[in-house]
């Protein structure tokens, strides 16, 4: 049986996968485009609400991460035994520190109120399709995406609250 504080390791996963250079956006590094979208906007941060998968107006773009990592929030939970209900909250927080560097904060708040989170930097650049290569091909990122969102038809598509 499966232990609340286990959530601590999910937000630790959520965040490694979340930080990799397989987390790819459009093609390119998820990273360095929301670099560019914090950079050229008046804010600093971006919250991706992983159980709503809501997001504000400005940050729409940044829809198909936020349903990709709700999905993947599921797969480890599930992997891990955690009943979903046990999730009433779950976010990765991205805060722009400066040109080259963000702080990415995993969070999960427990139905019993408990809250478990992970943070790492990480050194990016902002997004220049100039200097980028574009992924493609059937063997990409996206390819593994679909994959994951398959290996999950016996869950909801929505955590439940």
């Amino acid at each position: 049986m499966a232990r609340r504080a286990e959530l601590r390791g999910v937000c630790r996963d959520l965040l490694e996968t979340f930080t990799s250079r397989n987390n790819d956006l459009d093609g390119y590094w998820a990273l360095g485009k929301i670099q560019t979208h914090l950079q050229q906007g008046k804010r600093r941060k971006l919250c991706l609400d992983l159980v709503t998968r809501e997001l504000e107006k400005s940050d729409k773009i940044f829809f198909e991460l936020t349903e990709f990592y709700g999905d993947v929030l599921l797969r480890i939970s599930y992997s891990r035994k955690i009943p979903e209900a046990w999730i009433r909250y779950a976010a990765i927080d991205i805060q722009s520190v400066s040109n080259e560097k963000i702080l990415c904060t995993s969070r999960v708040k427990t139905d019993l109120g408990r809250e478990y989170s992970a943070e790492t930097f990480a050194d990016v650049r902002p997004h220049d399709p100039i200097v980028e290569l574009r992924s493609g091909g059937p063997y990409g990122s996206r390819t593994t995406k679909r994959i994951i969102r398959s290996s999950l038809p016996h869950l909801s598509p929505r955590l439940v609250h």
